[in-house]
């Protein structure tokens, strides 16, 4: 299966930035607030026998951070011992201890904020730092603790996992995400595959043009498409190595330059005995996989193969370790970070970590390593671990908002300019991902209607009787002829492959799961 970019008329066109709204003033953090506040600090630790001398506050939007230096001999780690008597003697609840600030001797505090301010999705965008970023897939992460907008590059991560708990501001978040990736790519230049096993979490992306599959929410499929995905992605690593080209921006790159000066690249793996001209090579898009479950498809899904290597721990490992030099990353989700959701094999691969709030330290370590997270605020509160970001250390970030109606805007806004609902198919959807077609793999009916399929109004292939040789000596050990072995062994397109093997089929060559009738 070769998966091919949708043509569109105007790959610049996005939509409006005025689609999302923008928060309306709000006042910022009271000096009144943060003096009486810094005292207090100094009483507390004081009744705590700890010297020590406030130097600065850092406001942000939800915590301010009161920065304080020790007296000679007296260190950090006493401070964070004290960290649940500070907190009583503040009257605040879920106080952080930095006891290294980069650049500065001091020990931070940061404090909730006594009225916490809305950040909008729509602030980000709109802002400089969204319109001239250089991120190949930006995303929005949010502001950090001293309201800078957090604008990441998804191709840095190069996969991301999420945990929090219910409330945590986690689904918010990854909306956002979401919707970063659609302002700045066209369904040319990125597609989605969205795994909802709670079936109302992305059901408003539902017809999106960026959309591989429609909304996936059973667990076989996932695990099938999670096979697939392997196979683009070692069909693209032959390509980049073909074009010589590390990675696919670079290639991608490569196209654009030759395409503006009027020529044509054309499909290196293209075979000459097939009967299809050479097609001309076009970009490759970023593919982007979303489950917003962990849990649901890690220790209960349901695994009909026989090899342990289609398991779906196995599958996210080998897709971890080089899908990002072909273009395709993952962004996996859990409500519940424990030790058989996020096991050794997948957290080894995914270097970039968010954490929203979680129950315990215990949850906190399995995704941060390090406690922190089961002090957040909720609602967008995080922090976040992430590559070639902050030098990879963890930094606090607020998430932004997104409403229910800006997503259906902007979703429409797409769905408007690039087809009606019924040119649904055009998005190109490719059918076969969520088709199992390993060996082994059980089917309870068949992979086409035979019964629906009039045989007289379709010629045999010029190729017939030499696939139909193959399949007799390929099935002869009891093994399936799939769709994916046509095309490879001879270079067949999957609407070719497809129709021999309904051809098959009719005939009674192949039966409803693919063995060979004939001479058994």
């Amino acid at each position: 299966m070769i998966l091919r970019s949708k043509a569109t008329t105007d790959n610049e066109w996005r939509p409006s930035p005025d689609l999302l709204e923008i928060s309306s003033y709000q006042e910022p953090v009271s000096l009144d607030e943060t003096e009486y506040k810094s005292k207090r600090l100094v009483k507390v630790l004081s009744d705590l026998k700890v010297a020590a001398s406030f130097v600065n506050v850092v406001t942000g939007p939800v915590v301010s951070r009161y920065d304080f230096c020790l007296a000679p001999g007296v260190r950090s780690r006493i401070i964070v011992k004290l960290e649940s008597d500070i907190q009583q003697g503040l009257m605040c609840r879920n106080i952080i201890i930095k006891e290294v600030i980069p650049g500065s001797p001091c020990v931070g505090i940061e404090i909730p904020n006594d009225k916490r301010q809305m950040i909008r999705l729509g602030d980000i965008i709109d802002s400089d730092d969204f319109s001239q970023s250089k991120a190949k897939l930006p995303i929005c992460l949010g502001v950090d603790t001293v309201g800078s907008n957090v604008i990441a590059d998804l191709t840095d991560a190069p996969h991301l996992l999420i945990a929090g708990s219910e409330g945590s501001g986690k689904s918010t978040a990854l909306n956002s995400m979401l919707l970063s990736m659609l302002f700045a790519k066209s369904p040319n230049e990125l597609r989605l595959i969205l795994v909802d096993s709670k079936t109302c979490e992305f059901s408003q992306y539902q017809n999106l043009p960026h959309l591989l599959t429609p909304i996936i929410t059973e667990q076989d499929s996932t695990v099938a498409t999670l096979a697939w995905l392997i196979k683009e992605m070692e069909r693209r690593c032959k390509l980049l190595s073909l074009m010589y080209q590390p990675n696919i921006s670079q290639l991608n790159d490569f196209i654009k330059e030759k395409n503006l000066k009027g020529e044509k690249v054309y499909d290196p793996m293209w075979c000459e005995n097939s009967a299809e001209d050479q097609p001309e090579l076009k970009i490759v898009p970023y593919i982007v996989l979303v489950i917003n479950e962990l849990a649901d498809l890690i220790p209960g899904a349901i695994v009909t193969r026989k090899k342990d290597s289609d398991t779906p721990e196995t599958l996210i490992r080998r897709l971890t370790t080089k899908a990002s030099v072909a273009g395709i990353h993952l962004i996996l989700a859990t409500e519940n970070p424990r030790a058989d959701v996020i096991t050794g094999a997948i957290k080894v691969n995914i270097p970039s970590h968010i954490a929203f709030t979680v129950q315990d330290e215990k949850e906190s370590r399995m995704i941060l390593e390090e406690t922190g997270a089961e002090k957040l605020l909720a609602k967008g509160d995080m922090l976040i671990k992430y590559e070639n970001l902050n030098r990879a250390q963890m930094f606090r970030a607020q998430a932004p908002f997104v409403s229910s109606d800006e997503i259906a805007k902007v979703v429409s806004a797409f769905h408007q300019y690039y087809g009606d609902p019924e040119y649904v198919g055009d998005p190109e959807y490719v059918e076969s991902i969520t088709e199992c077609e390993s060996e082994g793999a059980s089917y309870n009916n068949s992979i086409f209607d035979v019964d629906d399929y009039d045989f007289s109004k379709t010629p045999l292939d010029p190729k017939f009787i030499e696939v139909v040789d193959f399949a007799r000596k390929y099935c002869i050990q009891e093994r399936r002829l799939s769709l994916s072995e046509l095309q490879s062994s001879f270079c067949f397109g999957y609407n070719r492959a497809r129709k021999v093997y309904r051809q098959m089929q009719s005939l009674r060559i192949l039966d409803s799961k693919g063995y060979f009738k004939l001479e058994r």
